[in-house]
């Protein structure tokens, strides 16, 4: 992340496997527990359940033809 600018920094944070991967590096590399960042924590369970209500909205609103979405 030190080697991007910062405008794209943003759009790296937005994608919730940034927090799986940096939880990991943190872990391996530095010896740092994964729950240290604790607003990293809320924003990737908030980005998740998002993403996830608005799967099930799709869904179920799709659902009668799904078999012919897919």
């Amino acid at each position: 992340m030190d080697i991007l600018p910062p405008k794209f920094a943003f759009f790296i944070k937005l994608n919730p496997m940034y927090y799986i991967v940096d939880g990991y590096r943190n872990s391996f590399l530095y010896h740092k527990a994964f729950w240290v960042n604790y607003m990293q924590f809320y924003y990737f369970w908030g980005v998740a359940s998002i993403i996830l209500f608005a799967g099930g909205m799709i869904f179920l609103r799709l659902k009668k033809d799904f078999a012919e979405v897919l």
